[in-house]
């Protein structure tokens, strides 16, 4: 064995091979630097005293670009598996605005100001640096379309999808690469946060892309790499506050790996500085909204259904190749600190803060990781054929389920535009029941809610954007008015009039 590598040493995430067998069967060479931790959270199988960067070329030189962390033909990888994900994700993206795309778009994109994402909320619901982004994209285009609002959301989802693959075909194996990618673009999570026009896939990259780049500056400093570092924190923070266990995981890798220095600290507190002031003009507000607690005693299960691929096939096998990877790397320190550390983090979410708003797509930063677990994983399973296939099912289960939802309308607030147009024409009241009523603001704004059946003389078209919010209200509101129509959706809506 090469001198100053333990006897332990191991491809990244956990495949254990013998020296003699690198070069004939995976191209690679040994050589020292710090263990490669691809993604937060979750660290790779790898050992903590060598790394790997692939073969030198023909003429001896070592060709990767990024000090070893991606390669000329890896690089070439993750832009052709982004683009097949950005295409794939490209049907159904004209299809009528969510409830939370609805208040995005209203009230923080299609605005007077430029900067009325840093100045504006409702809720918790503006995602400021993205809103940001989405009001540049209306500003300089003109439109607030569906696909044009959904344009960002799906490029930084490809660009996940792409530096996932870069990264670890030049780091491992083709195999794990693509089988990562694959389980990352199908995962029904990863696919309903890309396909709406709200944060979470900006979120997911920022995630992603920091920890590589932080790779990165363990294996060499450099003002740019620095400057990358804290503007993609930075970046990440402003767009969800969830971004603080993210940069939270990297500084417990960090502490773990016993790499802490005075430049760590300043790295984190500009990020901090930078990306915490997106919400000076609004955390009052978010203070303000005081949504108060609710135990949710299902969410662990649901978050980890829907981390694994929530498909019961695909639960099974990814569940598999997590618990090989989690099992191989039992003994190292940093995977105990994160390990410990999510578990925290969810636990304290769940039984401490209780908040009304947890949801698992505030979790999708971590899917990442579980692919990645997943893919290193089964490949230490060997059987190729055997594993290939079962990853094929895996991807198709899980696909499937995001499916039903992939072209439909949520919730029926453009089919009701129309209506509503007509019925504001001939000077008729148009009222909305309950909240959902935001819902309408790209399509029909200025539209009057309705909180009690004493408003229904008021309303000449009443619309119910989701009737079984308040089914005594619904009740009421069927027996004032003589005349109903359905509205097709995935939440089925309701029209009301005399």
């Amino acid at each position: 064995m090469a001198p100053g590598l333990d006897d332990g040493a191991q491809l990244a995430y956990g495949i254990r091979v013998r020296e003699s067998a690198i070069p004939l069967k995976l191209g690679l060479q040994r050589c020292p630097g710090p263990v490669d931790q691809l993604l937060v959270g979750i660290p790779t199988p790898v050992t903590s005293t060598s790394s790997w960067r692939p073969a030198v070329d023909g003429h001896g030189r070592v060709p990767p670009l990024g000090d070893g962390l991606v390669t000329k033909r890896s690089v070439w990888m993750g832009i052709a598996a982004g683009c097949a994900v950005a295409v794939a994700y490209l049907p159904g993206s004209d299809r009528a605005f969510g409830y939370d795309e609805s208040v995005t778009i209203a009230n923080f994109v299609r605005t007077p100001s430029l900067f009325d994402p840093f100045h504006r909320q409702v809720v918790y619901n503006n995602h400021v640096a993205f809103s940001f982004l989405e009001h540049l994209i209306y500003t300089i285009t003109g439109s607030a379309s569906e696909r044009t609002m959904r344009f960002l959301p799906i490029l930084c989802g490809a660009a996940c999808v792409a530096l996932v693959v870069a990264v670890l075909a030049a780091r491992t194996t083709t195999w794990v690469a693509l089988t990562a990618g694959a389980l990352l673009a199908t995962n029904p999570l990863f696919v309903d946060v890309t396909h709406e026009a709200r944060g979470y896939s900006l979120l997911c990259l920022c995630g992603v892309a920091s920890t590589v780049t932080l790779l990165s500056l363990q294996r060499s400093d450099s003002f740019w790499r620095e400057l990358i570092y804290v503007g993609l924190l930075a970046l990440g923070l402003a767009t969800h506050l969830y971004m603080v266990f993210v940069i939270s995981g990297q500084i417990v890798f960090v502490i773990a790996r016993r790499e802490m220095n005075t430049r760590w600290m300043i790295r984190w507190l500009a990020a901090a500085i930078i990306g915490g002031s997106a919400y000076v003009e609004v955390v009052s507000t978010m203070r303000s909204a005081n949504r108060g607690s609710v135990f949710q005693p299902a969410f662990p299960r649901d978050l980890v259904g829907e981390l694994l691929g929530h498909a019961a096939p695909t639960l099974i096998i990814t569940g598999v190749g997590v618990g090989l990877t989690l099992w191989s790397l039992r003994r190292q320190r940093e995977t105990r600190a994160l390990a410990l550390f999510f578990v925290a983090v969810v636990l304290g979410l769940w039984l401490g803060l209780a908040p009304r708003d947890l949801y698992p797509r505030f979790f999708v930063w971590v899917v990442p990781a579980v692919v990645l677990a997943a893919a290193a994983g089964l490949y230490r399973l060997g059987a190729r054929r055997v594993t290939t296939a079962a990853v094929a099912v895996a991807c198709l289960f899980s696909f499937a389920v995001s499916v039903d939802g992939y072209a439909s309308d949520e919730v029926a607030n453009r089919a009701a535009a129309g209506r509503v147009a007509a019925a504001r024409s001939r000077g008729e009241r148009v009222c909305g029941l309950r909240e959902s009523t935001e819902a309408l603001a790209p399509y029909a704004q200025h539209v009057r809610f309705v909180y009690a059946k004493t408003d229904f003389a008021r309303c000449d078209l009443l619309v119910a954007l989701e009737p079984a919010q308040d089914a005594q209200l619904l009740r009421s509101a069927l027996a004032f008015y003589r005349h109903h129509r359905s509205l097709d959706a995935r939440a089925p809506g309701l029209l009301l009039w005399n």
